[in-house]
Order: C-alpha cells, then structure tokens, then sequence
C-alpha cells in the first residue's frame, strides 16, 4: 500500500533519477555507507515475498505546519547536481522538466483545537509498475529530523528490488537514502530540496543526486484514517493520551468546575 505523504512523491521522484552530495541545508549529512541488504536480494535469483519485512509499521505523530497542510502536486523538477563516487565525476548542468505527479497529502487528523497532524511510519512497502516489471520499496526509515515555523526536513532510507515480469526474477538491487526540505513558495506553493544517494547492494555509496521541486496546493485539509491496516484515529488518540496531550483528543470537553 502506498502512504499518502507528499514526501513520498518527491521520494519515488528522486529514487529514479540517474545519479546523487554529501552535506546538506540545515546541516544535515547523508550516510557514509549502509549495512548490506537481504542475503536473500541477489541479482538473478528469485523474489521471495517472505524476505521483506514483516513487523508492523511504527507511527510517530507530529503537527503539520499551516504552509504544508494539505494535497500538493509537483509542477516542475530541476536536477541540478549529479555525482557518480566510482567515476568521480560531478555534473552540474541544471535540467528543468514539467512534471505531475500523483497527488499526496500531508495532514490525516484534526486535533480537538483545529491543529492537523500527520506521522512517519516505518518499515513498510510499496510496489512501483515499470515498463519491464516492477520495483518494490521496502521503506527501512522514515524519520521527521527538523521541523520549524518556516521549513520541514525529513529522511528516508529503503531498499529496492527491481523485477522482471513475469517471472519475478530480481534484476537489480540497490539501497537509497532521501533527505528532503519543505518551506513555503508563496500562496499555495511550496518548495522542495530533495538529495538522494544511492548506495549498492553491500552498502557502499555509487551516486548522488539532488533536486529542487515546485509543488501546488491542489485541495485542504482531509482526514484520513487507515494506513497499512492500521486504524490511524485510534493511533492519533493514543499518541496524545500517552504524551499527556488529552486535551487535544478529538471530542475532548473540558471538565466543569462546578
């Protein structure tokens, strides 16, 4: 099941680009090098189902800024650096291509005092059609590290497995680290630094590539409720109780004093 988050979008947008720097707006570095995938995800050999992981997605609830609430598509990507750490090589032609995608949302419940929050989850998988196949994306990170009145940063980590169709054999392996900064564009606009490395299937780093996106509000505020089978108003309710945040459970009346 895909998550319905604009970062996502930007993710797949990115994971498929051609190539990849190192340290980043706000300070943030992306990994030196990752640990080796699967045994099991050996180029030539066949998918196995069983070897994605099992465990339940983890949810971390946070309040969306007012900028960012809401169902965002991408109008235009510029690529605008390229780095291939075997060659060594660095490009920094600027390419600008129109580009729409799939709508995403940010925002999927509603506080008791109007506040929209929205939560990263982790591991989970999405499937991706290609022309000879498909990629599946087991997302093994999906982290919030900055968040401000005026920028949001967040960084995902997955491992993706290209197969042929039909015969599901795997004919590429390779592992992907996302950081992506969000901040206000103007009305109904938002703009997004995306910096993507891709790392082999042992882990090592093989290229660097990183975008800026201009995303357009499409629609406000929706609720969502379920994701992965997860009932997304129950986990919301929870997060505030465990927090001492009862009085921004949905339905919450504040006691009498009488």
């Amino acid at each position: 099941m895909r998550k319905p988050k604009l970062l996502l979008a930007l993710w797949l947008i990115a994971s498929v680009s051609s190539a990849q720097a190192q340290r980043l707006q706000g300070g943030v570095e992306h990994s030196v090098q990752l640990p080796p995938v699967n045994s099991s995800f050996k180029v030539g050999a066949d998918f196995n189902q069983q070897a994605l992981s099992r465990m339940v997605p983890r949810l971390r609830w946070y309040r969306v800024p007012t900028w960012a609430i809401g169902t965002w598509r991408v109008e235009t990507l510029t690529n605008y650096y390229r780095h291939d750490y075997k060659s060594g090589l660095t490009d920094t032609t600027q390419i600008t291509v129109p580009f729409k995608s799939d709508q995403q949302t940010m925002g999927t419940q509603m506080d008791s005092l109007g506040g929209i929050w929205d939560y990263d989850a982790y591991p989970y998988v999405v499937d991706v059609d290609l022309v000879y196949g498909k990629q599946i994306q087991q997302i093994d990170l999906n982290e919030l590290i900055k968040l401000s009145d005026l920028e949001m940063t967040q960084r995902l980590r997955s491992t993706n497995l290209e197969l042929s169709s039909p015969t599901n054999k795997i004919l590429g392996v390779y592992q992907a680290e996302s950081v992506q900064t969000y901040s206000p564009y103007g009305k109904d606009l938002l703009r997004c630094v995306a910096s993507v490395k891709r790392f082999d299937e042992q882990g090592h780093a093989t290229e660097l590539v990183q975008n800026v996106c201009a995303l357009r509000r499409i629609s406000g505020f929706t609720p969502k409720n379920m994701f992965n089978g997860i009932d997304l108003k129950a986990s919301f309710k929870a997060y505030l109780i465990a927090n001492k945040l009862n009085h921004l459970v949905p339905g919450y009346r504040q006691p009498s004093k009488d």
